[in-house]
């Protein structure tokens, strides 16, 4: 490695806290006024950019594994808190905490020009709560940063980049002490023991930092992505989908080939050791887990629809992030194989994700998103006992399953009878679809009362979509398995009806429709739960439908079904079905409809068939000739009969072809 010692960054920066070596003043253990409000620009500033004194170091100081010169350190114990698989209070600052709009950085304000101030949407600080404050900013690397490490008992923090660099900064001052130029662009960069693992195109790079030893590890075919120690083997996930292995040899302090793992399609961009598996995240948006005793892939995680960027292991569960905007949590079950068990959802890809314990003892998850952002999640243990928040004075806890039924297909219908915030919604609704996913349900019909219109939003964001709506409700619903969904479409058709009144002497009723200068038969919609002959009955004497409290004063009796036609996009996006039914009159006294009927009165069917808009509409047309043949008798309708559904026994009415019982009708 070529290593240069003058052409770091000279740019110094004072560390606050304990490791400075600046007096102590009244001044430097003030919190700066302007610094709270997010608008210090002084460099450097005589007050604190911080809340409070750095914390005394907690449990998590003695976690790191200690090493000597000569190779790796022994086996690691990398456990944390429990998570609960059924507690899902995601959140940092009380609750499951979302980047919106406004919580975004402001551009102009990091860049010292924003001219809005005190009034502008966007923040103008580092962080959004209380739990980190920016201490310093390093400056020297030119394109994007992929290595972070901090070797154990070293004052020396080491970055790496696509720049071909690797940059040494002094943890006290903040300054760039040195820089690698290493020839080609690093994909990953560790620090295990006193050792520097660097991944490189083709290449692994090995410093021992107390030695200055340098070794070239070969083998590896494209970039290498990702880089993880586990006991005394060294794994590399490549460009290729193969993760290289190789095994430390104290007595030479090389790095001897070891195997070579096959199985992923795409590129291993992530890998973790613990529980004596290693497991492994691709471009191919898989995980696979492999035994350290044989090296065999021994399960294949398939629940990412994106690549599996970072893995990490926490007590028993392992967690992933991935740029489906998802972080899952996966448990082992009663047979040892791995299921999901909770996912969170982030409006962003999740890039990495790092383990840690506060100030308190108590573990937090931190999330990078590709949107520039960090997000930090208290992880609930096993022994958390969370409270449930009372919205309008009910009681929601989060860990439970909304309220569902089961349908009769697979699926289950929610309805949603009583307030809920949107937050608790959320989590709720997430913790649902785990517990419906592994009882192998399929459809979610989501039911929200007009007075539930705030989830809607949330729901359509969780992937819900508009089935139909009814004055009372709207009716979203969800499709679990990746199969293509079989879930029924919103309804499709409108039924209408047209009523054909002859009487004994050949003559058909018809009313004139107002402006038009055309003879209609009474036609309209058939309503919810109507039977067709009783609109066909209704329509007779409304007319056209359109007020009911005026009536044409003429009883009619239903007869049969003449015909039925079917057309498309007739009515929006809707099909129609429109049935011509024969009715006989009872009462023969007419009296128009005023609103839309010009008149109204018996004609004749030549009559009616000699107007000019019959000759120009196919549908006219063919019913005239129908009537003209029922007349005749020689045609048949379909007449009703009582049923009983297979399904309920609900009754119903049957359409079927009795010629005898319409002979006897005519007659």
């Amino acid at each position: 490695m070529d290593l240069d010692m003058n052409g770091g960054n000279k740019r110094v920066f004072q560390r606050l806290g304990g490791g400075s070596n600046r007096p102590t003043t009244d001044s430097n253990q003030k919190v700066c006024f302007h610094w709270r409000a997010g608008r210090c620009n002084r460099y450097p500033c005589p007050y604190l950019h911080r809340e409070l004194p750095g914390p005394a170091p907690g449990p998590s100081s003695t976690n790191k594994r200690v090493a000597d010169e000569s190779g790796f350190a022994g086996p690691s114990h990398r456990r944390g808190p429990g998570f609960s698989g059924t507690a899902n209070n995601w959140g940092r600052f009380g609750g499951n905490r979302t980047v919106t709009k406004t919580e975004k950085l402001c551009k102009f304000w990091v860049d010292g020009n924003c001219p809005y101030g005190d009034k502008c949407r966007y923040l103008h600080c580092w962080s959004n709560g209380d739990s980190f404050s920016l201490l310093t900013q390093l400056d020297g690397h030119q394109k994007v940063i992929t290595g972070i490490a901090l070797p154990s008992g070293s004052d020396k923090l080491y970055t790496a980049s696509k720049d071909e660099t690797v940059r040494i900064w002094d943890c006290a001052s903040g300054q760039c002490t040195g820089v690698l130029n290493l020839g080609g662009e690093v994909g990953c960069m560790i620090s295990e023991g006193p050792w520097l693992l660097v991944g490189m195109p083709n290449l692994v790079k090995a410093w021992n930092i107390q030695n200055n030893v340098d070794l070239s590890l070969t083998g590896p075919v494209g970039q290498v992505y990702s880089l993880v120690v586990g006991t005394d083997l060294l794994f590399a996930g490549t460009q290729d989908g193969s993760i290289l292995v190789w095994k430390y040899n104290s007595t030479t302090s090389c790095f001897d080939p070891a195997a070579s793992l096959m199985g992923h399609t795409l590129a291993v961009v992530s890998l973790y050791v613990g529980a004596n598996r290693l497991y492994s995240g691709a471009m191919d948006n898989s995980i696979k887990v492999w035994s350290l005793d044989n090296l065999q892939c021994i399960q294949t995680l398939t629940e990412h629809t994106s690549v599996v960027m970072s893995l990490i292991c926490w007590d028993q569960f392992l967690l992933s992030c991935s740029l489906d905007n998802t972080v899952k949590i996966w448990a082992a079950t009663e047979g040892g194989n791995l299921e999901v068990t909770y996912t969170h959802k982030e409006e962003y890809g999740v890039l990495a994700l790092c383990g840690v314990h506060d100030a308190e003892a108590k573990p937090v998850l931190l999330c990078s998103c590709n949107d520039n952002s960090l997000h930090l999640y208290d992880l609930p243990s096993m022994s958390d006992e969370q409270e449930a928040p009372l919205i309008n004075g009910v009681e929601h806890k989060i860990c439970e399953v909304l309220p569902f039924v089961d349908d009769d297909y697979g699926g289950v219908i929610v309805e949603m009878k009583t307030p809920m915030d949107t937050k608790s919604f959320v989590a709720a609704l997430r913790y649902s679809f785990e517990h419906w996913r592994s009882q192998g349900k399929k459809g979610v019909w989501l039911n929200l009362p007009l007075s539930h219109v705030n989830l809607v939003e949330p729901a359509v964001k969780e992937g819900f979509r508009y089935h139909h709506a009814e004055p009372t409700y709207l009716m979203l619903v969800y499709w679990i398995p990746k199969a293509e969904s079989t879930i029924p479409l919103n309804a499709s058709h409108r039924v209408r009806v047209g009523a054909v009144v002859l009487n004994h002497n050949k003559e058909e009723k018809y009313g004139k429709l107002r402006g038009s200068g055309n003879w209609k038969i009474p036609t309209g919609v058939v309503d919810e739960g109507e039977e067709i002959f009783a609109a066909a009955i209704r329509e007779v004497k409304e007319e056209t439908g359109v007020r009911r409290s005026i009536y044409l004063y003429i009883d009619t009796e239903f007869l049969e079904i003449l015909a039925f036609c079917q057309t498309h996009e007739s009515f929006f996006a809707k099909s129609d079905l429109f049935f011509v039914c024969l009715l006989r009159p009872t009462s023969f006294d007419i009296q128009k409809q005023d609103l839309e009927i010009e008149a109204a009165q018996w004609m004749r069917l030549e009559d009616s068939a000699s107007q000019p808009i019959t000759h120009k509409n196919e549908l006219f047309k063919a019913i005239h000739r129908i009537c003209s043949m029922k007349m005749e008798n020689s045609y048949s309708g379909f007449s009703s009969q009582h049923i009983t559904t297979f399904f309920d026994d609900k009754l119903g009415y049957l359409y079927l072809n009795k010629q005898e019982d319409m002979k006897k009708h005519i007659s």
